[in-house]
């Protein structure tokens, strides 16, 4: 019940190879797929920190570090979170090109291959965009021209993946996973606003902030919730080391942007319940 007659990952560009291989080629084919979307994921977010005006280096090190992080490698077990990766990473690529040259043909590129690969996308990735613009405006104008340009194109990109994005939003809507009475969304957003995540989660999420694999691996995972949907908080140890300077070495303004963005993620950290409302 709830299933597709087509798997999710059916429109993308790295899943539609694998059905065409045919049914003896595409387990193996997962592995060289999977080697795809993290270099697709790396090229791209090396352009996008480019464009941000970041060193060679800088640049190189963290398209690694992200094409390398957790929820890329941990999702790339299950296929579809590592394309939404590869995908964040050229939307972040288009909107910085946008910003930076006025050039938005990337954009409906990115908002198609999204619509495409999954409807639940369109929205997490939107926030994500939405946070790297207000990271990276000079002011409230830059602001709302970047915002305005990046939400034309992936709109455009929208529609012309609407083939396959209604009928996938139509699923989502009717699977018993999201409606009905095992659907999850009335227990989440029935939690108390301000009631703390336990200390189970907490101490889930300090050591998935070193490594995915601290508390163990698939079944054998012993943190909150499971392998997959506890935090997934891991981008390197480097990004530990480097994150600090920001605050140390940083102006004003960067702090203050940052240190919002690293409230926010702390906040969703201790109090469960605006992460579910998201």
């Amino acid at each position: 019940m709830g299933a597709p007659l087509l798997p999710l990952w059916y429109g993308t560009l790295f899943g539609a190879p694998l059905v065409a291989a045919g049914r003896d080629l595409a387990a193996p084919l997962l592995a060289v797929d999977e080697v795809c979307k993290i270099a697709f994921a790396a090229v791209f977010m090396h352009g996008a920190l480019r464009l941000s005006g970041r060193s060679r280096t800088a640049a190189v090190a963290g398209a690694v570090l992200y094409a390398f992080s957790s929820y890329v490698i941990v999702g790339g077990g299950w296929t579809i979170l590592s394309v939404e990766a590869a995908y964040l990473a050229l939307l972040l690529y288009a909107a910085e090109r946008g910003r930076r040259t006025g050039a938005g043909a990337r954009g409906p590129s990115a908002g198609a291959l999204i619509a495409l690969c999954f409807p639940m996308f369109l929205y997490l990735d939107a926030l994500a965009v939405a946070a790297w613009i207000l990271a990276r405006a000079t002011g409230v104008r830059d602001v709302v021209a970047t915002g305005a340009r990046v939400a034309a194109c992936g709109a455009l990109g929208v529609a012309l993946g609407a083939a396959l994005l209604f009928p996938t939003l139509w699923l989502v809507l009717h699977s018993p996973r999201g409606s009905g009475e095992v659907s999850y969304a009335a227990a989440l957003l029935a939690q108390p606003p301000w009631e703390l995540a336990s200390a189970h989660e907490l101490r889930t999420a300090a050591a998935r902030l070193l490594s995915a694999d601290l508390l163990g691996t698939g079944d054998a995972f012993s943190g909150w919730g499971n392998y997959l949907e506890a935090p997934l908080y891991a981008c390197g140890v480097a990004t530990l080391l480097l994150v600090p300077q920001v605050f140390a070495l940083g102006d004003r303004s960067v702090r203050r942007r940052y240190g919002a963005a690293f409230a926010v993620v702390v906040a969703g950290t201790f109090f469960p319940f605006l992460s579910n409302a998201l």
